[in-house]
């Protein structure tokens, strides 16, 4: 029986400690959040109340008559208190959870597609942990196919340009060019020599020309005179109007 009500004893004191530290601990950050540093020694300070009271006793005369007259006890409640506090700590806990809820992820990461397409398969589940290189969706792109087709014969013509270059021309393109400019040779000079007959044609034509002009232009210019004497003369009465 004195058993059963320690037991019971300790069993409530652990209850009145753990109840106290968590609503302490969640009163802090409250506090710490609304209030800063006042709420912090507010909460403090009603903690401090509250733990003088759960361990009212433990440094009276009732516990040091334990100590020194009941050590068999002492020890076996220490051992207890001692074997209590590394199960809390060592042994994991599993929590689980019942009902119907929502739980929010902690981040979100964005990824993107390289191309517009449309998600055929969903292959990981809502809050699944996935791996590096794991795959998460299947894309369906309708358009890859004559995207494939087209970049494939862009890169045949690629290799075949490059392949060209590094072969260099042919001989027989080598001999064609060659055949025309010495063709084209052969034909400048005939053609530097018809074009010099043709300037010196061009400049005796213009000179002639010139000539021709300026002979018509003294014609002209003596014509006026005559004109102009013959109209003196008619106004004098001296030639008589035709």
């Amino acid at each position: 029986m004195p058993f059963f009500a320690i037991g019971y004893g300790m069993m409530m004191w652990f209850f009145g400690l753990s109840l106290l530290s968590v609503i302490g601990l969640r009163m802090l950050g409250i506090a710490r959040l609304e209030y800063g540093l006042f709420g912090i020694v507010s909460i403090g300070c009603l903690l401090a109340y509250g733990f003088k009271r759960v361990f009212r006793g433990l440094i009276g005369e009732e516990f040091v008559k334990l100590i020194k007259k009941r050590t068999t006890r002492f020890i076996a409640i220490a051992a207890l208190l001692v074997g209590g506090c590394v199960t809390i700590f060592i042994v994991p806990l599993e929590y689980t959870s019942t009902g119907n809820f929502e739980v929010r992820p902690a981040s979100d990461i964005d990824v993107c597609s390289p191309v517009h397409s449309f998600i055929a398969t969903v292959c990981v589940q809502d809050g699944q942990t996935v791996e590096r290189d794991q795959a998460i969706v299947e894309l369906h792109t309708p358009d890859l196919v004559s995207m494939l087709a087209s970049k494939a014969a862009e890169e045949l013509n690629a290799k075949a340009t490059l392949a060209k270059l590094e072969a260099g021309p042919r001989p027989e393109e080598i001999r064609s060019l060659e055949r025309r400019v010495s063709d084209l040779k052969h034909w400048c000079t005939p053609g530097t020599s018809d074009l010099e007959s043709a300037k010196k044609s061009l400049e005796f034509e213009l000179q002639s020309l010139n000539e021709k002009s300026n002979q018509t232009r003294l014609q002209i210019e003596l014509a006026e005179k005559v004109l102009k004497k013959t109209e003196e003369l008619r106004a004098k009465g001296a030639v008589a109007g035709a």
